[in-house]
C-alpha cells in the first residue's frame, strides 16, 4: 500500500530458486500487457536477495478460480467471464504472446 497515494498493490513474490530469465520474461510479458482492462497490470519489479518481487495493480474481488468454481454462477454471469477472458486471450496473440 502507497501511504502518500492511498494505493494499493499485490506483491508477487518469488524465490530466487527460479531460473532469473523466466522471471523477466513473466514482467517483459506483463509491462508489454499493462493498460489492457482484463489484465492485471504490472507496476514495478524488482529483486532482494532471496527473492524476485513482481508488484501488481491490486484488484478487489475474490479470485476468479473461485468466481468460477462457485455452483451459482449463472449463464449470463458465466457469458461475460467467458467474454472478458476471450477479450484477454486475444489481446495477448494480437501481440504474438501465445
Amino acid at each position: 500500500s502507497n501511504t502518500v497515494t492511498d494505493t494499493k498493490h499485490a506483491l508477487k513474490r518469488i524465490s530466487k530458486i527460479i531460473p532469473r530469465d523466466s522471471i523477466k520474461n513473466e514482467v517483459s510479458i506483463m509491462a508489454e500487457l499493462k493498460g489492457h482492462p482484463n489484465i492485471v497490470g504490472l507496476e514495478n519489479a524488482y529483486e532482494d536477495n532471496s527473492h524476485y518481487n513482481i508488484v501488481m495493480e491490486f484488484l478487489k474481488g475474490e479470485p476468479l478460480t473461485d468466481i468460477l468454481m462457485r455452483r451459482d454462477l449463472s449463464e449470463h454471469q458465466a457469458s461475460i467471464l467467458c467474454r472478458a477472458m476471450l477479450l484477454a486471450i486475444h489481446y495477448c496473440h494480437k501481440r504474438g504472446i501465445a
